[in-house]
């Protein structure tokens, strides 16, 4: 996960930023503080903050940990030390993902709609997240690489990691 990649995914966000700001100043809109109070606020709040939260979420989960995947394999790489599962060592894969990226729609309702990840469960109890942050098309290198595994995928409104306890 890079800079770039950060860059990439917050990308949309900008542009609707830009967009509502430029439209606003060219209707000349932004004149007193009931606009700002009754407009822009709950802009933020439907747009903005979903998405800031998402990725800082995802940002936390998946800052320490980078992924190789080969046909059968995973190589779960975390603080230098290389991990390697077999197909036959992994349970089933579980995305998480809104009804518009489930249903693969090229339109979306929210800018979050973009955000999506998937948990690996292995045998042994072991899991790991690898979200979107990663690739853009997460799901279809698993499904690729891993073809042998259940994948299960979960419609979810709001698609957030729920905190885990560290050291499980």
């Amino acid at each position: 996960m890079t800079f770039y990649r950060q860059i990439k995914a917050l990308l949309r966000l900008s542009f609707v930023i830009c967009f509502f700001i430029l439209l606003f100043i060219y209707l000349d809109l932004v004149q007193d503080l009931k606009f700002y109070l009754y407009v822009i606020l709950p802009l933020i709040l439907i747009f903005v903050a979903p998405v800031l939260i998402i990725h800082i979420n995802y940002y936390l989960e998946s800052r320490k940990v980078s992924y190789e995947i080969y046909k059968e394999k995973i190589y779960i790489i975390v603080n230098d030390k290389k991990l390697t599962y077999h197909i036959g060592e992994i349970k089933e894969i579980i995305f998480y993902m809104t009804a518009n990226k489930l249903k693969d729609s090229a339109s979306s309702n929210f800018l979050y709609d973009y955000y999506y990840y998937a948990k690996i469960i292995f045998f042994n109890n072991d899991e790991t997240i690898v979200t979107c942050l990663h690739s853009d098309n997460i799901d279809q290198i698993l499904r690729d690489n891993l073809n042998d595994v259940d994948i299960v995928k979960i419609k979810t409104f709001y698609p957030i990691i729920p905190l885990r306890r560290r050291g499980s």
